[in-house]
């Protein structure tokens, strides 16, 4: 069929120009990171992560338990810290590392990434307990200290809003019977 003037549609024409509009608004829309949804668990050794913003977050203590440190007292005159390596992994939903130079926020709920120093040595009473991390290849170590109370230490990491978590249970020191003897 012909059209007389050039500036006419055919009807048939603008149903199918409207399809291919609403069929690649549809497209655009399915294959956008926005338009889809991710959210979910994700497991990880040591700890799990939420791939909301699609990364994984993975926090693996090298120790699951550990004892607690020990300050200065009468019996001992020193600091013994009680220390194990994290070891945090960011990667895609499949598989690929976080781009270089990226930066991971880290707290935890009990011990400690490091302590405050001042002019005579470390504080103990001054844990620090957030830090940043940079990434290489999408992971990276970091040593943490047990803390001087017992109990449980949850080790949050933060990467583009995913999140993921590890617990280390902390220990009290064992304690040591002493047997006497009685000479008869």
């Amino acid at each position: 069929m012909r059209c007389k003037n050039r500036g006419e549609f055919h009807p048939l024409s603008l149903v199918s120009i409207g399809l291919v509009l609403m069929a690649t608004i549809l497209g655009i829309y399915a294959c956008s990171p926005n338009g889809s949804s991710t959210s979910g668990t994700q497991s990880g050794t040591g700890g799990t992560g939420n791939f909301e913003g699609n990364w994984v977050v993975s926090v693996a203590p090298a120790q699951s338990t550990m004892v607690q440190s020990v300050g200065p007292n009468a019996f001992q005159p020193f600091t013994t810290l009680s220390s194990t390596t994290v070891m945090i992994t960011v990667t895609g939903p499949s598989g690929t590392p976080a781009p270089p130079n990226s930066t991971v926020f880290l707290t935890c709920s009990n011990g400690a990434f490091g302590f405050r120093s001042s002019g005579s040595g470390l504080v103990y009473e001054q844990p620090i307990t957030t830090e940043t991390l940079g990434l290489n290849n999408g992971r990276n170590f970091i040593t943490f200290f047990a803390g001087f109370s017992p109990g449980t230490a949850t080790i949050n990491v933060t990467y583009q809003g995913s999140t993921g978590s590890g617990t280390i249970t902390i220990s009290p020191v064992p304690t040591t019977t002493t047997k006497t003897t009685t000479d008869r």
